[in-house]
């Protein structure tokens, strides 16, 4: 593999929920009852399920168990529970703090940070390079093909030697699709979603736009980012560990939109949900203790009003949020994107 591939960088950070200050409250015995839990790992669905939180830790999940006394209990009847969500290439140095409270109000915990100060950056772990970010600009599926047209059958064997040797893949397909056309007319963005956006950011969009971006070019991207959701198909059949990222797209939304593209490109619900869940604990080495519903798992979960194995959009229709135990409901999640939107607007 030729080192070009590889993305330098380093965890920058971890838990989005640093910047909520209510979080370091003593937090209190949570039980979630009656509710449909997902397992990211295998897709069965445990309904009924009641999952007792202690602190920031899930102490038990069982079917049909009574919550114990004196705790809060949360109805999750009709409801479908799986872990938080992740954003795998985020981009906070543009964003502002008002982005950490997005992504929560949007059911994302947890973001890899891929551009924050070299000084932070040095004080974090030293890692070898174990990813490569945007298919390498889109290099991997362009020479595994000879330059031709994406070859399933010619990238084949380079699939399965990124597979074998552990190189994981965040193509941010969205990003791609979107890099020429976000915050105009011509996006496929919902509009809804801009409100949230400083000006500056709308600004820097725009410069680059004027700038890089033609309609020819416009189009483009857009089929390289169609391709690319094929190829990170297939990549993900043949055992190539895949990450859900933004690459600096809108908080938390942006997660929503990516699995969406992946699911567009032919992956399973179960497939798309997991690169935004288990895999990034897998990707980090936490699985033990993150990225999935269990006894002994850090208890960062989202109740959704549908379930996201059926189908993929049902991750927007977020009932509530709990974040190291602590149950954000649908009122607290709406003040949330209030205030980004203030912040937004001033």
């Amino acid at each position: 593999m030729k080192h070009r591939y590889f993305v330098r960088c380093v965890l920058a950070g971890l838990a989005v929920l640093a910047a909520l200050a209510a979080l370091e409250s003593q937090v209190a015995t949570l039980a979630v009852i009656r509710a449909t839990v997902v397992d990211v790992v295998d897709g069965r669905l445990m309904p009924n399920a009641t999952v007792v939180i202690t602190g920031r830790t899930i102490t038990s999940v069982t079917t049909g168990g009574a919550p114990p006394a004196g705790v809060t209990v949360v109805d999750g009847a009709g409801t479908f529970l799986i872990p938080s969500l992740w954003d795998m290439h985020a981009h906070m140095e543009t964003a502002g703090e008002p982005w950490l409270q997005l992504y929560v109000a949007n059911g994302v915990t947890g973001i890899r940070d891929m551009g924050s100060d070299l000084d932070l950056i040095l004080r974090m772990l030293a890692a070898r390079p174990r990813g490569i970010e945007h298919l390498s600009e889109g290099r991997i599926p362009q020479e595994c093909s000879s330059g031709n047209a994406y070859r399933p059958d010619a990238c084949r064997p380079l699939f399965e030697r990124l597979a074998r040797d552990g190189v994981w893949q965040t193509p941010t397909l969205m990003a791609r699709l979107e890099a020429g056309t976000i915050g105009t007319p011509a996006s496929g963005i919902d509009s809804e979603q801009l409100v949230y956006v400083r000006k500056a950011m709308r600004d820097q969009w725009a410069a680059v736009q004027k700038a890089f971006i033609t309609p020819t070019l416009v189009g483009i991207l857009k089929t390289e980012a169609s391709t690319w959701a094929v190829v990170t198909r297939d990549m993900a059949r043949l055992g190539v560990g895949i990450l859900a990222g933004c690459d600096g797209l809108i908080a938390g939304f942006c997660v929503h939109d990516e699995l969406a593209m992946m699911v567009r490109g032919g992956m399973t619900p179960l497939a798309a949900l997991q690169t935004a869940t288990i895999n990034p604990a897998r990707y980090f080495g936490i699985e033990n203790t993150a990225g999935s519903i269990a006894a002994g798992k850090r208890a960062d979960l989202v109740l959704l009003d549908g379930n996201p194995l059926e189908d993929i959009a049902n991750v927007r229709r977020i009932h509530a949020v709990v974040v190291a135990g602590r149950l954000l409901e649908r009122k607290e999640l709406d003040e949330l994107r209030a205030q980004v939107k203030a912040a937004a607007a001033g």
